[in-house]
């Protein structure tokens, strides 16, 4: 099983370990399931001649899963997809829940379906919902009420998730919920950094006024080292929140030399910004998607600054 690396893919992943703790845990630090990915999780199981279950949690219903999903599926493997993000490649002969399927939305986070799966098997139904409020809490789903210890869980889920790129498990994770010093004092490391990440963020970031609000651009090479905490996506969320305790609404695009992040309190969808820019710049896009406020794409180091600047006019118009 790969779980996604924020504080839903893991709280996901903990869940199910209650249920099924027999699975291979994997943290899949990717939006996609890449052909590579299939070959490097069916190599593992070819020295036993029997083929895997292969279960993608919190990532996976995306374009740029089909190929590695056809591949495992391809040498005889059973495939489950569980997540929330908006349905982009229904796969044949895949078991899939997402609440997009009946009609749903990303509020219902795949910690909160993952933990709604192991009720089937686990007796421990209190900590099943505190994972689910702990999911609610990192994807911001207004369907839950996250108390103050499970909003600092989630943050501490995201903070451990994106140090470093090495292969993790979910042992760290579980040994923090049965630790209250080590999540304290992993905690207060993570409020550090990411108040010195905003602070710095602020400082060489660019900001402007559009039709919909504010618009703030900031380069996440300049502030944070990649494989670091807070990631691009985090450090975009905290950058809203700043704006938003000031009572304003906007935008936040935060980008690399090869990828841009989008966060909105206004009007304006992050889907809708990346259906304009395939339409009017084919070749923009390599990979990338996500939820209406919140979505990453990849794009090619060579377009960065034309597509800055289409996303820039797309912004000042006010489009939606």
């Amino acid at each position: 099983m790969r779980f996604n690396n924020d504080a839903d893919g893991v709280s996901a992943a903990l869940a199910l370990s209650h249920a099924w703790n027999w699975m291979k845990f994997l943290q899949h630090n990717s939006a996609a399931y890449s052909l590579g990915n299939a070959m490097s999780d069916l190599s593992i199981y070819s020295s036993e001649g029997k083929a895997p279950l292969g279960l993608l949690v919190d990532f996976g219903s995306n374009v740029e899963s089909a190929e590695g999903i056809r591949h495992l599926i391809a040498a005889g493997a059973k495939v489950a997809v569980i997540d929330h993000h908006p349905l982009e490649a229904e796969e044949e002969h895949i078991l899939l829940i997402s609440p997009w399927v009946v009609s749903g939305n990303s509020s219902v986070t795949a910690g909160m379906l993952c933990a709604e799966l192991a009720k089937g098997e686990s007796k421990n139904i209190q900590h099943l919902n505190t994972l689910a409020r702990i999911s609610a809490a990192g994807d911001r789903s207004p369907l839950m009420k996250p108390t103050d210890a499970d909003k600092k869980t989630a943050m501490v889920f995201d903070y451990l998730s994106a140090r470093g790129k090495g292969r993790k498990g979910i042992a760290i994770y579980e040994s923090l919920m049965g630790d209250k010093e080590q999540l304290e004092t992993a905690y207060h490391e993570a409020v550090y950094k990411m108040d010195e990440a905003v602070q710095k963020a602020l400082g060489v970031a660019k900001y402007s006024e559009s039709a919909q609000g504010y618009v703030l651009y900031f380069p996440v090479d300049k502030v944070v080292e990649r494989a670091d905490y807070p990631g691009r996506g985090h450090l975009a969320t905290a950058l809203l929140d700043h704006f938003t305790s000031k009572g304003k609404k906007g935008a936040i695009i935060a980008y690399t030399t090869n990828s841009i992040s989008f966060r909105f309190s206004n009007a304006l969808s992050a889907r809708d910004i990346i259906a304009h820019l395939k339409s009017v710049l084919p070749q923009s896009i390599i990979s990338g998607g996500g939820h209406a406020k919140a979505s990453s794409i990849r794009v090619p180091e060579d377009q960065l600054g034309i597509i800055l600047s289409e996303i820039g006019e797309y912004l000042r118009l006010g489009k939606n």
